[in-house]
């Protein structure tokens, strides 16, 4: 089965901005309350996607529902995306993902911008994950199994780019 690097599309504008969330560990998962509030950048015309990918991954209703059908017993905590100058806010759920340590010394990782090049994982590590984090990376980098992918993206969630990942 192939896996696939989940960034933020970048081409998509007016997409909420976390104020003050930069990384996401099991730490900061575990700090959270069960309901968190993430104030956004302020932007007159802000669109709340059904799925953010960064710099943590955020799941509306629609896509929890798709993960829940791969994933069953997948943890959540509940957040608000919240523009405090318009008072508009949305509800999203942040999911636990397993963190694995996968990646391979052939991988080329940019130390300078902490940004994943080319990711090559050992197949042997990841067994039947359909998403998972790479636990060497400090920030939260996600990979999906095409089928999950596949999914979200016959049901319109179109919010992230992928960049395939080489098994090893």
């Amino acid at each position: 089965m192939k896996y696939f690097l989940v960034e933020r599309n970048k081409e998509l504008v007016h997409t909420p901005v976390l104020k003050g969330v930069h990384t996401f560990t099991k730490n900061f998962y575990e700090k959270l309350p069960k309901i968190s509030t993430f104030d956004v950048e302020d932007d007159p015309d802000i669109i709340f996607p059904v799925m953010i990918v960064s710099p943590i991954l955020l799941l509306k209703e629609k896509a929890k529902e798709i993960f829940d059908n791969y994933m069953p017993f997948m943890k959540y905590k509940t957040a608000y995306c919240s523009n405090p100058t318009s008072k508009e806010s949305q509800f999203y759920y942040l999911p636990l993902l397993p963190r694995i340590k996968c990646l391979s010394d052939a991988s080329d990782i940019s130390e300078s911008q902490g940004t994943v090049l080319k990711a090559i994982i050992k197949n042997d590590f990841i067994e039947h994950n359909y998403i998972f984090q790479i636990a060497e990376l400090p920030a939260q980098t996600v990979v999906m199994r095409l089928d999950l992918i596949e999914s979200l993206l016959s049901r319109g969630i179109t919010e992230f780019c992928i960049k395939e990942v080489e098994l090893c």
